[in-house]
């Protein structure tokens, strides 16, 4: 099995109606459904730094993002992104990323 980390990337500039409190609800009870979750991961604060060569600055919150993460197990990177295609994020308009961690 290979472990693969989900990045999540919620919709940008979310609409009057949206409902936070329901996604949040919707997110728990499909974290708690899905097999393979070897860490349940966080949310992101909006607090961030970038660090380069030259600078360390005051990273800013822009749509390209992450909100969280969550790391999985699967037998590869089909399988994984099959695991979470059905995440309330993607239903609100979001998106996830799916990426492979290297094992060292």
């Amino acid at each position: 099995m290979s472990r693969f980390m989900i990045l999540f990337y919620d919709k940008d500039g979310a609409s009057a109606n949206f409902d936070r409190q329901s996604e949040t609800d919707d997110f728990a009870t499909w974290m708690g459904n899905i097999n393979g979750i070897t860490d349940r991961g966080a949310p992101f604060t909006l607090n961030a730094m970038i660090v380069n060569q030259d600078s360390v600055s005051e990273g800013v919150k822009t749509q390209d993002s992450p909100n969280g993460y969550c790391i999985i197990e699967a037998i590869d990177l089909g399988a994984a992104a099959d695991l979470v295609k059905h995440c309330p994020v993607i239903a609100n308009g979001g998106s996830l990323e799916v990426r492979e961690i290297f094992s060292v």
